[in-house]
């Protein structure tokens, strides 16, 4: 009987240490989306990485805040604004034509907001409205100018 005991103890120990190590750490983003807008993603991407991003890298200390030493994934960007304010968005591609996953703006937190609970409902709007106009107008812009076809430049299950 105190084998079984011992055995059931010893179990329960081993189920807590686990349960301890492996506890789910749920990460919340923004997801401010755009649903809205008819931008092809593969056209929004190049766009980023040739116009909007050219001639740019990100900082370590950047990469840092928002990664903590682990690696951007090849659905991501960091887009910088250096216009007032200054700010760094992170995005992900894998929604139609991206979503922003989070932000780093050194005058409203000292790292990277990814949690809506911590930005005002007036700074989201901001930022939503900011990415609008500072990237996917002007990437519709610039398409446009370099008549770029609209099977490239839109969305094709918007037609």
């Amino acid at each position: 009987m105190k084998i079984v005991a011992r055995k059931q103890i010893l179990l329960l120990l081993i189920i807590m240490l686990f349960t301890a190590c492996y506890t789910v750490n749920e990460h919340t983003y923004l997801r401010i989306v755009f649903n809205d807008s008819k931008l092809n993603t593969l056209y929004l991407i190049k766009y980023i990485d040739s116009v909007q991003n050219r001639g740019f890298s990100v900082p370590d200390s950047i990469s840092d805040i928002f990664f903590n030493g682990d690696k951007i994934s090849d659905q991501e960007r960091i887009i910088y604004f250096n216009n007032s304010p200054k700010e760094w968005y992170l995005i992900n591609f894998d929604a139609t034509p991206c979503w922003i996953e989070s932000i780093y703006n050194p005058d409203l937190s000292n790292g990277e907001i990814h949690d809506k609970r911590f930005i005002s409902s007036k700074e989201l709007e901001r930022v939503r409205n900011r990415f609008i106009d500072e990237v996917l107008k002007k990437t519709e812009i610039y398409g446009k100018e370099h008549h770029v076809p609209d099977s490239v430049l839109y969305n094709t299950r918007y037609k």
